[in-house]
């Protein structure tokens, strides 16, 4: 049974940075892996209100677990065709969404490992207000 999130929810400890790069988005997930030492796999799906997935926008999740802690990672598609997901992010062709306790030492060295990523041009935080400005998407956590 998948989880509903919805993204107009409020959320403590949510991260979100957009990510521009002409990289393919297995070629990215393949070198976010390598760098974060994650294991981003297709798992999830971003879902509209009327239930329908934007079609050919690929998402991808990797859950950290730990004794005390619990830390979700998901990668996905924000511009496809001259579309965009979320179109207040447009500029960005993915986003990386981060939720979980996550310590402002560890939110630094995320972000300086992801900007060392060949292929990333540019890395920036985003509110998640932002994405909440947006339509009322849904993640459906597997």
């Amino acid at each position: 049974m998948s989880r509903k999130i919805k993204i107009t929810e409020s959320f403590e400890n949510v991260h979100v940075w957009g990510i521009s790069t002409a990289l393919p988005i297995l070629k990215l997930v393949l070198l976010i892996n390598k760098s974060l030492h994650v294991n981003f796999r297709r798992s999830i799906k971003v879902m509209s209100r009327s239930g329908i997935p934007p079609e050919g926008f690929q998402t991808f999740t990797y859950l950290s677990e730990t004794y005390d802690t619990s830390v979700r990672y998901v990668l996905f598609m924000n511009r496809m065709g001259g579309h965009a997901l979320f179109s207040s992010c447009s500029q960005f062709d993915y986003l990386l969404v981060v939720l979980g306790s996550f310590s402002s030492h560890e939110l630094k060295r995320t972000t300086m490992q992801l900007r060392s990523v060949d292929g990333i041009n540019a890395l920036i935080p985003i509110a998640v207000d932002t994405l909440k400005q947006d339509r009322e998407l849904f993640l459906l956590f597997d």
